[in-house]
């Protein structure tokens, strides 16, 4: 893994603006299509749990700011259909359930997990 440069990929996924964060995880997932080096189950939820608390943050931080009573605080963050947060969040699931259907794969093949 580290050889294919696999965890500086994955470091970029929690580095940088949403944008930036999005395209790194879509770029992990096209680097372990192709190399065939999935990670666990564990690793692909701790990719999303590790960005919805960052989105959920960007969030809370909007809504504590100062505004005028009876305004309502934006939402920049969760949905907004074509917000960068949501693609964050589509292309670490997009992740997380191709790992999974590896996994499922592994199964009907080999009939265990490991």
């Amino acid at each position: 893994e580290a050889s294919l440069g696999l965890p500086l990929v994955l470091g970029f996924c929690s580095k940088g603006s949403l944008t930036d964060r999005a395209s790194a995880a879509q770029a992990y997932l096209e680097v372990v299509s192709a190399v065939r080096l999935w990670p666990s189950l564990e690793d692909a939820e701790k990719l999303y749990k590790g960005a919805a608390q960052h989105v959920d943050s960007l969030q809370e931080e909007d809504e504590k700011e100062e505004r005028e009573p009876g305004v309502a605080p934006p939402k920049r963050h969760r949905g907004k259909g074509s917000s960068p947060a949501e693609e964050l969040l589509m292309a670490v699931l997009d992740f997380w359930a191709t790992a999974l259907q590896q996994c499922r794969k592994e199964v009907e093949d080999e009939g265990d997990l490991e």
